[in-house]
């Protein structure tokens, strides 16, 4: 989960001393930049303060940090976010809503509000919406989030 808000106009050169800064602090053994690490670093999940501060930390590891504190899954995503923002990085908006593929995205839309006679005509009219869901498997997971056909 992110903790902090990208500005409406981010900066990549911004985030990246924001990475440097954050080794920075590692090498100065602040506890609260082990902790940073420990929360958004998979690889560092279960380390303890000496073990962050011991071990080998390069600036792709501080960028991934810090990627992740802004609620990106990879310092790749977080650039790209920036340079070329697509609809899924929105993270101002509701997952929903930052469902690329339109077919899809009113499919769960109909999911979400519980329209099944919507959804099985939105599904006979585009039998493959997401192309990995098929319409039943679709339906099939409205019964298991409790909505009655």
């Amino acid at each position: 989960m992110p903790v902090r808000r990208l500005p409406s106009n981010p900066n990549l050169d911004h985030l990246k001393y924001q990475a440097k800064d954050l080794l920075k602090e590692r090498t100065a053994r602040s506890p609260g930049a082990a902790q940073r690490i420990r929360e958004f670093h998979p690889r560092f999940r279960r380390a303890a303060d000496a073990g962050i501060f011991d071990a080998q930390l390069s600036l792709s590891d501080a960028q991934l940090t810090i990627a992740r504190e802004y609620g990106f899954p990879s310092w790749a995503r977080l650039k790209r976010h920036i340079e070329k923002p697509t609809l899924s990085d929105r993270l101002d908006l509701p997952h929903q809503e930052r469902i690329e593929n339109a077919t899809f995205r009113r499919a769960v839309e109909l999911l979400d509000t519980g329209d099944i006679a919507g959804l099985r005509a939105h599904l006979k009219q585009h039998p493959d919406p997401a192309r990995c869901l098929r319409g039943r498997e679709l339906l099939s997971k409205s019964n298991a989030v409790g909505i009655r056909r």
